[in-house]
């Protein structure tokens, strides 16, 4: 089983804690800023929080993510929102619909 840091860093992410990884996507976020960070808090019970990313290559790299961190034991339950600004919501819907996690 590979380590979630290994995992992370294929992914261009951060593992920030044990059980805390950081993903920095494009998102429609307001100037200067030109991303947001989508979090994965986790195991085992795991949750993906405020995903936001619009573009379909960049939920395809997070839903990889989830699947890498579900193979070393994550097993996510839902799709955390903090708040419903598109730049943290935007893509909750669709996520959800995905990966067939609820949103709370």
């Amino acid at each position: 089983m590979r380590s979630e840091v290994a995992i992370a860093e294929q992914f261009r992410a951060e593992r920030v804690a044990p059980g805390l990884v950081r993903l920095p996507l494009s998102t429609p976020t307001l100037p200067p800023a030109t991303a947001t960070n989508h979090v994965l808090l986790g195991p085992p019970a795991a949750l993906l929080v405020d995903p936001s990313a619009p573009a379909p290559v960049d939920q395809a790299r997070l839903a990889a993510l989830m699947s890498d961190l579900r193979g070393a034991g994550w097993q996510f339950r839902a799709i955390f929102l903090t708040h419903h600004h598109r730049d943290h919501a935007g893509a909750a819907a669709t996520l959800s619909a995905r990966l067939s996690l609820p949103i709370w």
